[in-house]
């Protein structure tokens, strides 16, 4: 079996080459395709439409059209509803953990026959601590002052409100450290005080990156 990832088509000549690669050429015949919301399911439900072949729907991302928090997309109330028709055309949803796809199926309208499938963001196998010392040597730490880790997206609010108010921290009993994939919007070469790890790190060394750090970091609202 074979497994193709495509960018996104962007441009005029961008999408010339996406359809000409899928449909002109042939050089790979697709039994499914799987998108992400919102232009990546909107872009698979078309290529399974010509294709004739059937779609998932990978809810890596579900947006919550009545929470407060500003959305970066132009026209998000259109786009969420043409996003919830799609989801429910799919003939299955991919989702991060059970609770996660109760969640999607209470925004998303999902009918109790929609077939879903819990794929965690996570290295695959049991969980097991590692003995590893990954940030204490990438940052020269010799101390013994415990490591709070916060992994993620740099560019959510809650990251922002937290990589802001921490300028004025100086001489803390914890160092607190960045790993993330969305770097480069926050300023983070000049941080006083959080320490930022940019090295891109495959899902195999998940496990080893984390385990020897004593705190882990979750931000949540407390509005949900």
């Amino acid at each position: 079996n074979r497994i193709r990832v495509f960018d996104f088509p962007r441009g005029r000549f961008g999408k010339i080459e996406f359809w000409y690669k899928l449909f002109i050429s042939r050089d790979f015949k697709y039994d499914l395709v799987i998108g992400t919301p919102f232009e990546g399911i909107f872009l698979a439900e078309k290529v399974a439409a010509k294709g004739r072949i059937p779609f998932i729907y990978l809810a890596d991302e579900v947006f919550d059209p009545s929470n407060n928090e500003k959305h970066s997309f132009i026209n998000f109330e259109e786009l969420k509803k043409r996003d919830i028709k799609v989801n429910n055309r799919a003939i299955a949803s991919i989702t991060l953990g059970q609770e996660r796809y109760l969640f999607q199926e209470k925004i998303n309208h999902l009918p109790p026959r929609h077939n879903h499938f819990v794929i965690p963001n996570s290295p695959s196998g049991r969980s097991i601590q590692l003995k590893s010392s990954y940030f204490r040597d990438v940052f020269g730490i010799n101390d013994t002052k415990p490591i709070v880790l916060f992994i993620g997206t740099l560019s959510w609010k809650l990251a922002k409100k937290l990589y802001d108010s921490s300028r004025q921290y100086t001489d803390k009993p914890y160092h607190l450290v960045f790993h993330s994939r969305t770097l480069g919007q926050m300023g983070e070469e000049d941080h006083p005080f959080i320490k930022i790890s940019k090295k891109n790190v495959e899902s195999g060394m998940l496990n080893y990156i984390v385990s020897y750090e004593d705190i882990g970091m979750a931000l949540y609202r407390k509005d949900g």
